[in-house]
């Protein structure tokens, strides 16, 4: 990429990053005005095309009673505390009224350029950004390590393969590589690390939701989203060269061999080659045995006829010089 280009991305993530924080501290005051002026169990809502928030104030021992939820455009986000939740959260006072705070962006406020390892700039397909926190005293609290896990609905439909078909993507880092070859894409969960500034994984998994989309089960608290990548030769490549030890494979080679749609004829096209050759070699080497069998036959022959012929000879010798002698024996009588 040429400089203009670098710069033009740079500016871009940094005015992302601001609209960011500017959206997450005005969230925020609303919460912390929720939790001084509105009573207990009254839920304040938000809707719009681009952002929808749901913020209550609850009583701590609430908070795991019925899920947090924010409608959406597509179908409802919802979160769902363990009951055990304010023991992951440093300085929570267990008698104080706590805001839950849950919103959605329709498109992510963060770069997609780093995510856990991966290129964000390759054909990735992504979910709403989903962001939930808890704050208390007008303060947001870091809830980090949870025991129990606390899951996090994202309704997302996948455009990189056909959820509803044969080709489902997986959920989840395929465990092996027979299992990711079956894999036309990879849907997984992921949040957004903002002392990395990238998106992550650790400490979450993904899982496939009863109701569609797919939920989020993580031990901490943040901004979530749901990554749909499409499922490549070289990732197919990397799982075989994290398990097995080989020399070399080409990219196109392992395309053919692990493609579901193609792997019959892979198997099937050099079977029946090895076929034809095996009896190809067995048909000329039974041909050349018999070829020899019949060569020594007619040499034993040829050498018979030789030694019949010589036979003859000797007797018409014989009968001839037989004769010459009879007939001198005449002449001298």
């Amino acid at each position: 990429p040429t400089a203009s280009a670098v710069a033009a991305e740079t500016a871009s993530e940094v005015a992302s990053e601001a609209a960011a924080e500017s959206i997450s501290r005005a969230v925020m005051k609303l919460a912390a005005a929720v939790a001084v002026g509105i009573g207990d169990e009254t839920t304040v809502e938000l809707k719009s095309a681009n952002l929808n928030l749901t913020t209550e104030a609850r009583d701590p021992s609430e908070l795991s009673s019925r899920p947090v939820v924010c409608d959406t455009a597509d179908e409802p986000v919802e979160v769902l505390l363990p009951a055990s939740i304010l023991q992951a959260a440093p300085g929570a006072n267990a008698s104080l009224a706590v805001s839950v705070v849950l919103y959605t962006t329709a498109t992510s406020l963060h770069s997609a350029g780093s995510i856990d390892g991966r290129d964000g700039s390759a054909n990735v397909s992504l979910s709403q950004t989903v962001s939930f926190s808890l704050v208390q005293g007008g303060v947001e609290l870091s809830v980090s390590g949870a025991v129990q896990p606390i899951n996090i609905s994202v309704p997302y439909r996948p455009v990189l393969s056909n959820a509803s078909g044969d080709e489902a993507p997986c959920v989840g880092t395929p465990a092996n590589a027979t299992e990711a070859a079956l894999c036309p894409s990879t849907v997984e969960c992921y949040f957004w690390n903002a002392t990395l500034a990238a998106w992550s994984r650790d400490g979450c998994t993904t899982v496939a939701a009863a109701k569609g989309g797919y939920t989020c089960v993580c031990d901490h608290l943040t901004e979530f989203v749901i990554f749909e990548f499409p499922q490549s030769v070289e990732e197919l490549l990397a799982v075989l060269q994290s398990s097995v030890s080989f020399n070399s494979v080409s990219a196109r080679a392992l395309q053919c061999v692990l493609d579901p749609r193609r792997s019959w004829w892979t198997a099937l096209i050099p079977a029946c080659t090895l076929s034809l050759l095996v009896f190809f070699f067995v048909a000329l080497g039974c041909a050349c045995y018999r070829d020899e069998i019949e060569l020594r036959n007619t040499l034993m022959l040829l050498e018979g006829r030789r030694k019949d012929l010589a036979a003859k000879e000797t007797l018409r010798k014989r009968r001839r010089a037989k004769r010459e002698a009879a007939f001198s024996d005449s002449l001298a009588a």
